[in-house]
């Protein structure tokens, strides 16, 4: 199991009372001592060393102390939440966009609009839906329109299937390739794949992660097989 080095202190600090604080906030940890002489507590998630290293600051200037461990239990939600934005707001942030995506699918029964979502744009005409042409809606602009469809969902089967994938894989790639590769590997499967999709099946009326998380799963398979490093497989 992977660990991380979220604090390094003297083998005589007693760290007992920061431990049950941390505990209070469940967030799961291991002290233990090293032959260098030093005392070093672990933490399971790399999200997390930033937020212990700053408890660690508050508790030992006093601010912080174990004593009302339902307070202490709440204010750690809302601190490893904003710990998880900071470590990795590129999945959370097209997690975020997928849910309002699926929402507008949902409840945006009169189409007012989903429309400026869609791979073009498109007119409702009594009942029908009159689409334009890709090239017109790029020629005015909205080139936000080659990506955008990833994150419409049209039920919540394909939502959770896809946010579940995508939170696996998504948030590995981020954190251990970086923000800009996992922004990268986005773009690049996103456009790539929507594009693919109305070459092949003319419609505009498509959405879904579907082709990002196969991208992603290309990427990670590519990059152990090349590095040999294992932490994407």
């Amino acid at each position: 199991m992977t660990a991380f080095r979220a604090l390094e202190t003297s083998i005589g600090a007693d760290l007992a009372e920061f431990s049950r604080l941390l505990w209070a906030r469940r967030l799961p940890h291991r002290i233990f001592d090293e032959a260098s002489g030093q005392q070093v507590l672990m933490v399971a998630r790399e999200e997390h060393v930033a937020l212990v290293r700053d408890l660690y600051a508050r508790w030992r200037s006093g601010e912080l102390s174990v004593q009302d461990s339902a307070a202490a239990t709440s204010i750690g939600l809302a601190e490893r939440v904003a710990g998880l934005w900071r470590a990795q707001p590129l999945t959370l942030g097209v997690i975020v966009l997928s849910v309002l995506g699926g929402a507008l699918c949902s409840f945006d029964t009169e189409l007012r609009w989903l429309h400026w979502f869609t791979f073009s744009d498109f007119q409702v005409v009594g009942r029908r839906l009159v689409f334009e042409s890709a090239a017109a809606s790029q020629a005015r602009g909205q080139y936000w329109r080659l990506l955008s469809p990833v994150f419409l969902h049209f039920g919540v089967l394909h939502l959770a299937f896809n946010l579940l994938w995508y939170w696996e894989f998504g948030r590995r790639l981020e954190r251990v390739r970086g923000r800009m590769t996992a922004l990268a590997v986005l773009l690049i499967t996103g456009v790539g794949g929507n594009i693919a999709q109305y070459m092949i099946d003319g419609s505009v009326l498509f959405g879904g992660l579907s082709g990002v998380i196969y991208g992603l799963l290309g990427y990670a398979w590519m990059w152990t097989r090349l590095s040999g490093d294992r932490r994407l497989a």
